[in-house]
């Protein structure tokens, strides 16, 4: 892949992140803003990414899901359409990215960043992982397929995330 298809790949990207974003578009601030600037640098200095199991209770949002009247909607649409299929989802104990564009479809994959406690920092599906953890508990340990990504700056980038959560109130 030469340099220019490489940069069009990461506008692409780009480009689907915010497609996919669009009905909060009115609703952004600051923090927002902070948010966007954050994923962005993690999508385009990370050396690597790839998809990886991780326990569902291990994963912290970059920011809440709970705040707005469209996101609360959406997680408890999730919710209602993952409860029927709960003790199937269960038995399975991981749920591959397979499965979560099955039951919970989206434009985009989950994904996380590593945090150095051996947590992750999800930073796409928060709504899905948070539908996820009102049907799951920490017993039941579910694993979910995440596309995990490794910053050549990881520290700075948890840093930075740090402070988005703190500004939510979520540290």
């Amino acid at each position: 892949m030469n340099f220019l298809q490489k940069i069009a790949l990461e506008i692409n990207k780009v480009w689907n992140w915010l497609f996919a974003k669009r009905s909060e578009l009115f609703q952004m601030n600051y923090k927002d803003a902070l948010m966007a600037h954050i994923v962005i640098d993690i999508m385009q200095n990370s050396k690597r990414h790839g998809f990886k199991y991780c326990k569902l209770h291990s994963l912290d949002p970059i920011h809440p899901v709970d705040n707005r009247e469209n996101t609360i909607r959406a997680t408890q649409a999730r919710v209602n359409k993952l409860k029927p299929y709960k003790a199937k989802l269960l038995k399975k104990r991981r749920l591959s990215k397979e499965d979560l564009s099955k039951y919970l479809p989206s434009a985009t994959y989950a994904r996380a960043v590593p945090t150095s406690e051996g947590r992750y920092y999800t930073f796409e599906g928060n709504g899905r992982i948070a539908a996820l953890k009102q049907i799951f508990t920490p017993d039941d340990n579910i694993e979910v397929e995440l596309d995990v990504y490794y910053p050549r700056h990881g520290q700075k980038i948890r840093q930075k995330i740090k402070k988005l959560r703190s500004m939510h109130g979520m540290e």
